[in-house]
């Protein structure tokens, strides 16, 4: 797991892969007294929404930490959308790795992300995907048998429907399948349960 020679600028992974990633910089410097106090350090900068790839705990380990894995180069990360990504992710890679860290949910039925959570927006609630892209629209629709209603309070919940020019036409040669997902108005039906925050984004809170 050493991408020097590549030198990537932008990985986009599950949060499978990355969680390895996550586990050997702990197996190899996470008991270190500079690591931990550099992780606490940098941890209090992104509470600020300061995210710094320069302060003297950068030059002691965590540069030699981005440039044996990753070549130095790297400066987007996206999370592609597991069932439950852990919360703690994504501000690990942002203190380890000092790069953008950006959480997407998509499906291979939208050929691409639903939603992308926004740079720079550190403290957001782990679990929360970011908003629509200009390409699709989402809403929410009621799930009886687990007890979730878009009338619920604080926020409304239910099965994440999508629908937009990303979305594909069905399964191929397979109409059964593709009506039980897509409806006539195009909406389809992910099967994922989500949450929409009071800022306009989406929380993924399970399957259905």
């Amino acid at each position: 797991m050493v991408f020097e020679k590549q030198k990537p600028t932008i990985i986009a992974s599950s949060s499978g892969f990355l969680n390895q990633v996550k586990q050997l910089i702990d197996s190899r410097y996470g008991q270190s007294f500079l690591f931990k106090r550099g992780y606490a350090i940098k941890k209090e900068y992104l509470d600020e929404s300061r995210l710094v790839n320069d302060c003297k705990y950068d030059m002691l380990v965590f540069r030699d930490i981005r440039q044996s894995l990753f070549g130095g180069n790297l400066r987007l990360i996206c999370i592609d959308n597991d069932d439950m990504t852990d919360a703690t992710l994504a501000t690990f890679l942002r203190i380890v790795l000092s790069t953008q860290v950006l959480q997407t949910f998509n499906l291979p039925e939208t050929s691409a992300s639903v939603t992308v959570s926004m740079f720079y927006d550190y403290n957001a609630v782990p679990e929360a995907k970011g908003a629509p892209l200009p390409c699709n629209e989402i809403k929410l629709i009621d799930v009886a048998e687990r007890s979730l209603t878009c009338e619920d309070k604080p926020n409304p919940r239910g099965e994440i429907w999508v629908r937009g020019n990303n979305v594909f036409k069905g399964y191929y040669k397979d109409s059964v399948a593709t009506s039980d997902v897509l409806d006539a108005d195009g909406w389809f039906m992910t099967g994922y349960l989500g949450e929409v925050l009071p800022n306009g984004t989406l929380k993924v809170i399970g399957r259905k």
